[in-house]
């Protein structure tokens, strides 16, 4: 029954392993801009009810290079294949919110450069720190790693081990996409907004009658 129970904990820990690699490491397949919110570029954006405001947001990705793969050909000699294209990756969602649109902008941009920062230090933890990125990965694990055998722990860590050495990279730049600002209401004003619509209809179906 402990070797099942076991054998079950390290299967868990694999896959987990494997999915956490699918999330923080983008490839190609998964890199797709998160869609903009509806909004304005124009500043002309006010808040003029209470509880209504203005909130801007900015989507700060990273890039970064896979290290391109070697191997040896007949001679034995250390070829380099040609690296792969970037890849970039979503970080956060940086938002703010105020009156008026221009002020809220303006207060946005002067938050962009400490993420960006933000995010090309994870990237780097992420792609660039071999030892790191195990450490983290079994800090994230420790409860069910402690009580696994030696040889179940030897099994999850090469597991770990390969999964960071496929993340090894090149961190390139970190960026921030397109302002996009809209008004945000509370739920009581979208409430009366509904209220006084159907109102409005209700006397011009009386109208008609």
């Amino acid at each position: 029954m402990s070797n099942i129970r076991i054998n079950l904990a390290l299967l868990m820990m694999v896959h987990a392993a494997f999915f956490s690699l699918v999330w923080s490491t983008p490839v190609s397949a998964q890199e797709k801009e998160i869609p903009a919110m509806p909004g304005t570029e124009t500043g002309a954006l006010t808040s003029s009810r209470p509880g209504e405001d203005v909130v801007c947001q900015s989507d700060v990705f990273f890039s970064w290079q896979k290290r391109p793969k070697e191997k040896k050909d007949e001679q034995g000699r250390i070829i380099v294949e040609a690296p792969p294209p970037p890849a970039e990756a979503f970080f956060a969602t940086i938002s703010t919110s105020g009156i008026a649109e221009t002020d809220v902008r303006t207060r946005l941009n002067s938050m962009l450069p400490q993420a960006k920062a933000q995010a090309l230090e994870r990237c780097r933890s992420t792609h660039e720190d071999f030892a790191g990125c195990i450490s983290n990965r079994l800090r994230s694990q420790a409860a069910d790693y402690n009580v696994l055998d030696y040889s179940a722990r030897h099994s999850v860590l090469a597991a770990i081990e390969n999964d960071c050495s496929y993340a090894l990279g090149t961190c390139l730049a970190a960026e921030s996409k397109d302002i996009r600002c809209f008004l945000n209401k509370p739920l009581e004003v979208k409430a009366s907004e509904g209220s006084a619509t159907d109102e409005k209809k209700d006397a011009k179906e009386k109208k008609k009658k």
